[in-house]
């Protein structure tokens, strides 16, 4: 497991996140777990808190990686299995989205890639941050269809 720490603040307040993830893959389908995208599933470890909201912003994070950590995968069938370990965040002045920042960030950190995983900026008239990937590297793939 590795965490991720995001920390933005241009404002009274920030987007402050410690989120640690785990990766690995297997054969076949897992099993259990919330598929997210094709051959992606995300698991949480039972003393993690994660609301739905906050379950579908780290699925949106995980469906914007995916396309970069299954080119690692060791074979066609393999599954990718990214599992939240932990969360920490403030539970006043919070965004959700600010979750699929976190999730890039740590692929970012895994992959080795050194370009910002995303531009924050502060709209001050809806007093929340805009968040701005990077389309050509961090593009989402489609969510599963039910």
């Amino acid at each position: 497991m590795s965490v991720y720490r995001l920390r933005v603040l241009q404002s009274s307040w920030g987007l402050w996140v410690d989120l640690g993830l785990s990766s690995c893959f297997v054969d076949g389908d897992p099993g259990d777990g919330r598929p997210v995208a094709e051959r992606v599933w995300m698991t949480v470890a039972p003393e993690v808190f994660l609301w739905e909201e906050g379950a579908n912003s780290i699925a949106d994070g995980i469906r914007r990686i995916a396309r970069q950590l299954m080119a690692k995968a060791p074979s066609s069938q393999s599954a990718l299995v990214i599992r939240v370990e932990s969360l920490e965040f403030p539970w006043v002045d919070f965004q959700d989205d600010a979750l699929e920042a976190a999730v890039v960030g740590w692929a970012a950190e895994l992959l080795g890639i050194e370009d910002d995983p995303a531009v924050f900026s502060f709209d001050k008239a809806h007093n929340r941050y805009v968040i701005e990937y990077d389309d050509e590297v961090w593009s989402q793939e489609p969510p599963l269809s039910d």
